[in-house]
């Protein structure tokens, strides 16, 4: 742990700044000062243990065998989770905290570290890896659970919570602004299956509005140095099998089995074999899409940073540490392909998923 406390104290800087700008930016919006300053004391509290719990599971693993160190890494990891639960609970329910101020300090070692390592030269190397396996489920010969898989669950509980939040306390006179945003929100999700499906088919308006949110939640990780759930293809593999059997059924539902197969050989039965590669190749290539945006953009991002650090180090190595070139150019991509790109891209998936459901009904 003697490890992780200096690891925090050499980038207290970036921390204190960090909640600086929070606590002014929810001040400035209205929240309350009192729940504000309770919120990130909370969050704060939560961020610094279960970054130390983590410095403090990987100084003892270095020393244990490989599988007793996996065991101990797993073994904080659920630990930590337990405690992030047990935090946010108590940011979303008590009306003393924040939830705001609770959320984003979870966020701020590793900010401070990306920080440090940007603008004050602080940091290691570049490493870029697949998603790392966290630990092992004893069955069928050992499962593994990556944290692409681990993020996702984080995604589902951020979902859960924050519906819960923002569907609490509803009523249908004197609405608050909240209630406000939300029906919005909705009226916009039902007009856009209506025009995109038709009026008979706003059943699919839920699984469109999950779908939309799951992705760009995903995407969005990526602002807060977690790896994406969405860079991994096996995610996106996933929305390919959900995507190829919601056309396969409903095609049946709508228009009968015998009409589906009849399908396959028009408008002439020598197009078979192209019918039949082209209902596999669509789903195939909306995963390959959402997958090779959102990983080329850690791949680019990453390797232009290390780039742009040896290219200062070599023209300024005798000045200064300070990486002059990476300046500004990596934070322009990040946000170009953490935010803009994963909000496009979660908008492109859930219309693609529209069109084809609904011309494969037709």
């Amino acid at each position: 742990m003697r490890m992780a406390w200096g690891v925090l104290r050499e980038y207290g800087r970036e921390m204190m700044v960090l909640n600086t700008l929070l606590t002014a930016a929810l001040l400035l919006f209205g929240h309350g000062l009192l729940q504000v300053l309770a919120g990130m004391a909370l969050g704060n509290g939560a961020a610094v243990l279960n970054f130390l719990f983590t410095g403090a599971a990987a100084e003892e693993a270095v020393l244990l065998e490989p599988k007793l160190a996996q065991r101990r890494m797993a073994s904080s990891y659920f630990k930590r989770m337990l405690l992030l639960a047990a935090v946010l609970a108590a940011g979303f329910t008590l009306p003393v905290f924040d939830p705001l101020a609770v959320v984003l300090p979870l966020f701020f070692p590793k900010l401070a570290l990306t920080i440090g390592t940007i603008f004050f030269g602080k940091g290691g190397n570049l490493h870029l890896n697949g998603p790392e396996i966290l630990f092992y489920i004893p069955i069928l010969g050992g499962l593994p659970v990556t944290e692409t898989l681990v993020n996702s669950w984080l995604v589902m509980a951020l979902l859960v919570l924050l519906s819960l939040w923002l569907t609490h306390g509803m009523r249908k006179r004197g609405i608050s602004k909240k209630q406000v945003v939300v029906e919005t929100g909705v009226k916009m999700l039902y007009q856009l299956v209506e025009d995109t499906m038709g009026a008979d088919k706003l059943y699919f308006a839920p699984y469109i509005g999950t779908l939309f949110l799951f992705v760009l939640f995903s995407n969005l990780l990526g602002l807060f140095t977690l790896r994406s759930p969405t860079a991994d293809l096996n995610t996106t593999a996933a929305f390919a099998l959900i995507h190829f059997g919601l056309v396969q059924v409903f095609s049946i539902k709508a228009n009968g089995l015998k009409n589906r197969v009849k399908g396959f050989v028009e408008p002439v039965p020598v197009v078979l074999p192209l019918n039949i590669v082209g209902e596999f190749s669509t789903p195939i290539a909306v995963a390959l899409r959402l997958f090779g945006n959102m990983a080329s953009g850690i791949v680019v991002t990453s390797l232009l940073y290390q780039a742009l650090t040896w290219l200062s180090d070599l023209v300024f190595g005798g000045l200064t540490s300070f990486p002059i070139f990476a300046v500004g150019i990596p934070a322009v991509l990040s946000i170009y392909f953490d935010l803009f790109t994963g909000c496009m891209q979660a908008f492109i998936i859930s219309m693609l998923c529209m069109v084809f459901v609904e011309m494969a009904m037709d």
